[in-house]
């Protein structure tokens, strides 16, 4: 958090705490950034900071019991709010580090959590990124809805329902059909499907800190939308077993086997250069 004071002499003195990143957002300061952001325009980009910068002012004196004039932006000095002040924002266009786990969503009666990234399955992630892929080349309220009805489950007994389950009599995988609810997240409003992309995306970004050699080569979107997918048809064989049942390990079990193959096949090149300058 950082502090930022709106004065003009005579005329107000308040201090407040502002967010200096996604994870000190509250979510419904997300939810309008995400929905300003999906308005953003040439025509009205000018108007992006000065919007954000108004909704969150007024939110954190809420939040801290304070009252504010209701023309608060026309008594403060103007150029020292946007010398002050739109720097305070730039975390919002620099970089996306949003990992705070969104709230629950009520659709029709019935409550959807969210399935934190640490429990993710690689079926769950392979899903996810073909429509995230899909989304990021022809964006939709429609995949994105499928994105967040993938990301969000019902409980059952206490606990989230998982993605995949083994049916002993079937002797195979069953997938949550998660296309049953997709409809249901179209009721949720742009900006709130959009805040939970950008939750996707902040996860997804992650990994490269947890797995940096897997990720050597960056972590943008990829055109390949079945990028993972290959990766688990590399990653199939004696050690992880099929493809179905790498798609029902945990994503982290999984990223971490291939994390240290990694390593060692840096290592082997890196034997194998020295070995070759040495002759």
């Amino acid at each position: 958090m950082v502090s930022i004071n709106l004065y003009q002499s005579g005329k107000i003195d308040i201090t407040l705490q502002f967010p200096a990143s996604w994870n000190e957002l509250f979510p419904d300061e997300i939810i309008f950034i995400s929905k300003t952001l999906i308005l953003q325009n040439e025509a009205n980009f000018k108007q992006t900071r000065p919007r954000l910068l108004k909704y969150i002012v007024e939110s954190r004196a809420k939040a801290a019991g304070k009252k504010l004039p209701k023309t608060w932006m026309t008594v403060v000095d103007k150029e020292q709010m946007v010398i002050d002040g739109y720097p305070l924002l730039d975390f919002v266009f620099k970089e996306n580090d949003l990992t705070k786990i969104p709230e629950p969503v009520v659709l029709r009666g019935k409550t959807f959590y969210p399935v934190t990234f640490d429990n993710i399955t690689c079926g769950e992630f392979e899903d996810a990124e073909i429509i995230s892929n899909n989304f990021f080349k022809e964006p939709s309220d429609k995949l994105l809805a499928s994105l967040t009805s993938i990301l969000f489950r019902p409980k059952k007994k206490g606990i989230i329902m998982p993605y995949m389950t083994f049916n002993f009599r079937a002797s195979s995988f069953k997938v949550y059909d998660h296309s049953k609810v997709q409809r249901r997240f179209l009721k949720l409003t742009p900006g709130h499907l959009y805040s939970i992309y950008i939750w996707y995306l902040g996860c997804r970004k992650q990994l490269t800190e947890i797995f940096p050699s897997v990720y050597s080569g960056g972590v943008e979107a990829p055109s390949d939308p079945l990028a993972f997918t290959n990766c688990i048809h590399a990653g199939a064989g004696p050690k992880n077993g099929n493809r179905s049942q790498i798609r029902a390990m945990k994503l982290y079990e999984f990223m971490y086997d291939m994390e240290q193959e990694a390593i060692k096949a840096i290592e082997l090149k890196q034997e194998y250069e020295r070995l070759r300058h040495a002759r």
